[in-house]
C-alpha cells in the first residue's frame, strides 16, 4: 500500500507548481511516503526473516532504492515539460534529503522490530509522528529556525530563499542521522549475538537512543 502511495504521490507532485521539478521542494515531499515504507519495510524484514539485524537492513535497503527510482524517474521525465534550473543540485537533493532519510528510516524499522516485534508497526510509526511533532513544536516558537529531522530531512523555516544550497550544515545532520542509525543496528546486532551474556544494558542504551530521536 505505502509502495503505491510513494508512485501516487510522486505522479500528484509532477502536476503540483514548485513540487514539479527535481530539487528541495519535491525531495522533501516525496521523502514522506518513501521513509514511511522504509521503516515498515525494515519491519517486516525482520518479521519475515531471521537474518542478522545488519542484513535486514541491507536488504530492505536494496528494496527501498529500487522504489525510489520509480519517483525519481518520473520527475526527470517531466523535466521535458517543466524546465529544471538545476538537475544535479536537485538530484543532490533527493540523494541527501529523501535517499538518507529512507535509509535512516529502514534501520530504525529493524531496530524497533527487534525491540518490541508485537507492536513494531506502532511504535515506529509513533516514533516518527514524534519527530514531526517535535519540529512543529520548534517551528511554532521559533518560525525562522531551520529544522532538521532525521526521517525527512530539514525544513527551512517560515522563510527561505528560492535557492536552498545544500551547506556543511545539513550534511552534518545528515551524517550524524546515519551515525546514530548505524549505532543502532550495532547494539541490535549485540543484542542478538549469543556470546553476549548481558543483553539489559542494550535494550536501555537503544531505548535511550529511540527516545533521543
Amino acid at each position: 500500500g505505502l509502495a503505491v502511495l510513494v508512485c501516487v504521490s510522486a505522479v500528484a507532485l509532477c502536476q503540483t507548481p514548485l513540487f514539479n521539478l527535481l530539487g528541495f521542494e519535491f525531495a522533501f515531499a516525496i521523502g514522506i511516503p518513501l521513509s514511511l515504507f522504509a521503516g515498515f519495510c525494515g519491519i517486516g524484514r525482520v518479521q519475515s526473516s531471521a537474518e542478522t539485524s545488519w542484513r535486514a537492513w541491507w536488504h530492505c535497503l536494496l528494496r527501498v532504492l529500487t522504489l525510489s527510482v520509480i519517483p525519481l524517474l518520473l520527475i526527470s521525465l517531466n523535466a521535458l515539460r517543466v524546465q529544471n534550473c538545476n538537475y544535479l543540485e536537485g538530484l543532490a537533493h533527493f540523494l541527501i534529503i529523501t535517499l538518507t532519510g529512507a535509509a535512516v528510516a529502514s534501520a530504525w524499522g529493524v531496530v524497533v522490530a527487534d525491540l518490541l516485534p508485537r507492536y513494531s508497526n506502532w511504535c515506529f510509526f509513533g516514533l516518527w509522528c514524534l519527530s514531526i511533532a517535535r519540529c512543529f513544536f520548534q517551528f511554532w516558537f521559533h518560525p525562522q529556525i531551520d529544522l532538521f529531522n532525521p526521517f525527512l530531512g530539514y525544513f527551512p523555516g517560515a522563510l527561505y530563499d528560492e535557492v536552498l544550497l545544500i551547506d556543511e550544515r545539513l550534511l552534518a545532520s545528515r551524517a550524524e542521522d546515519l551515525a546514530w542509525a548505524m549505532f543502532g543496528l550495532t547494539l541490535t546486532a549485540w543484542r542478538k549475538s549469543d556470546w553476549l551474556r548481558s543483553r539489559r544494558w542494550v535494550t536501555a542504551i537503544l531505548v535511550t537512543t529511540l527516545a533521543g530521536l
